[in-house]
């Protein structure tokens, strides 16, 4: 057992008053220091831990996407292999047609942007980083994964997950998701500048998702949309009628999320907070909608998080 004096000179770099009226002073100012490196390190640890969690996440997605590259390889290959046995050598046409597709097949293992086009995980991994949050990083349950069914991180309109709102409209406007989603999802949206001025209000600003093909329904797009207003309302569904929720109201630099689960419920939730149940049944072909004021313009948003589950 070390004695006092040798667990002060081991956690404290500078010279204690050992005069003996501060010996309790001298235990509370060590515990304290002990104690915070303690926090530190366990902090940092689950840092360190995390990181090494998705190192070999991105390894095991790079290892499936090599395995995934040969088999479709080799399985066009029987396919081509397979009609040159079966084609008459008189057949120029389809001799050239034949050619033209190994020409493309040596060209998908021959060529290194096709390669990369096929095999790069590096857009992703630093989109998806750019987005994890230390309150993610804290949490036992975090899972990080490249391998799950990602949806495009686009929004159909700009082709990009940026999203600056143009003045445009008569009323309302509405920008939805470059992804169509069938059942289960997780789309989280970052709002990267807003106006707070005007978040307080109902229908200024929404959040949620449309009946796909009805997107193109610009003034009215509520009518077919489940949607979390930014004055921390929600609608009645598929309609222009709103409903106090007290959710969080927007502001700068939130992380907004909606989710799907499998029986079609809805849920939002503000930097991966608590999620909160919304609406039922909401089943069907879906795209994530943003839906805005024609009043306002300028305010830019980024699509951050596109999985086609619900975790």
């Amino acid at each position: 057992m070390t004695d006092n004096k040798e667990q002060v000179n081991k956690n404290i770099d500078f010279e204690l008053n050992q005069k003996p009226e501060y010996k309790l002073l001298n235990k509370v100012l060590t515990d304290n220091i002990i104690k915070g490196e303690t926090k530190v390190y366990d902090y940092f640890n689950k840092i360190l831990s995390i990181k090494e969690k998705i190192i070999q996440d991105a390894k095991e997605t790079l290892r499936t996407k090599y395995l995934e590259g040969i088999s479709e390889f080799e399985k066009k290959a029987k396919e081509v292999t397979d009609k040159v046995d079966h084609t008459d050598i008189n057949d120029e046409k389809e001799l050239k047609k034949l050619k033209t597709n190994m020409d493309n097949l040596l060209n998908s293992i021959h060529n290194e942007n096709t390669i990369k086009k096929h095999i790069s995980i590096v857009d992703n991994l630093s989109h998806r980083l750019r987005f994890i949050t230390m309150k993610q990083i804290q949490d036992p349950s975090f899972v990080f994964s490249l391998q799950s069914k990602n949806g495009s991180l686009y929004w159909k309109s700009t082709n990009s997950p940026l999203l600056t709102v143009p003045s445009e409209g008569s009323s309302y406007k509405c920008y939805s998701s470059q992804e169509v989603f069938e059942d289960e999802l997780t789309f989280t949206m970052k709002i990267k500048s807003i106006d707070v001025n005007n978040v307080n209000s109902y229908w200024n600003f929404c959040f949620g998702l449309i009946k796909n093909g009805s997107e193109t329904n610009q003034s009215n797009y509520y009518d077919y949309s489940v949607i979390y207003q930014s004055n921390g309302s929600i609608n009645t569904p598929f309609s222009g009628s709103s409903v106090t929720k007290n959710l969080p109201i927007w502001k700068n630099d939130d992380l907004l999320t909606v989710y799907r689960d499998f029986d079609g419920n809805v849920y939002f939730s503000v930097n991966y907070g608590e999620k909160v149940e919304c609406f039922k049944e909401i089943k069907g072909d879906m795209r994530v909608v943003l839906g805005i004021s024609t009043s306002y313009s300028g305010d830019i948003f980024e699509i951050a998080e596109c999985i086609k589950k619900f975790t």
